[in-house]
């Protein structure tokens, strides 16, 4: 399939399209998991079930959006995090035992991880505001609210994937 410049026509018509998305719109369900629970069950239903992610509730009662990043974040033990020469010199001797520790390990330990602001979203925003909340917080995944509560999340995938939907036939001959 050959590529053409767009023109400003169909730019036109892209823009249209994309600026009606909303977050309602991009929003999939996710499991909620408790702070107690064990990860491994979860981490199987994530990847079996091929969801972006899952809800976390704290002990506190806040709700975080995990995704894979942080959910991969556990294979490595603690003193591998932020050490990218250290990572390199363990190698493959490293690689087998990795998912070793995770039957041991709860949703808690997950949520040092994920600290600070919640990434989040009404579930009326804009694709530029979606898009603006996950480049910030560097999360694949953003919580969506409604008036009843969280609605679901935001993958960074799904957004793409609806986006370049429109934009695609814009470009092609």
């Amino acid at each position: 399939m050959a590529l053409r410049k767009a023109l400003p026509e169909d730019q036109n018509r892209v823009k249209g399209i994309v600026t009606m998305l909303r977050a309602m719109d991009l929003v999939e369900s996710v499991p909620w998991a408790d702070h107690d629970d064990l990860v491994l069950p979860w981490l199987h239903r994530v990847v079996e079930d091929n969801l972006p992610g899952l809800m976390v509730i704290d002990h506190g009662g806040k709700s975080h959006a995990v995704g894979y990043t942080e959910l991969m974040w556990l294979l490595l033990p603690g003193y591998l995090h932020g050490q990218p020469l250290l990572a390199s010199a363990c190698g493959e001797a490293l690689s087998e035992q990795l998912a070793g520790p995770l039957a041991e390990l709860r949703i808690a330990d997950l949520v040092p991880k994920v600290t600070g602001e919640t990434a989040w979203v009404p579930a009326t925003a804009s694709v530029v505001e979606i898009v603006e909340v996950m480049t910030r917080h560097h999360s694949d995944l953003v919580a969506t609210f409604d008036r009843d509560g969280v609605a679901g999340v935001v993958s960074s995938h799904r957004l793409l994937r609806n986006v370049m939907a429109e934009v695609t036939p814009a470009v092609r001959d």
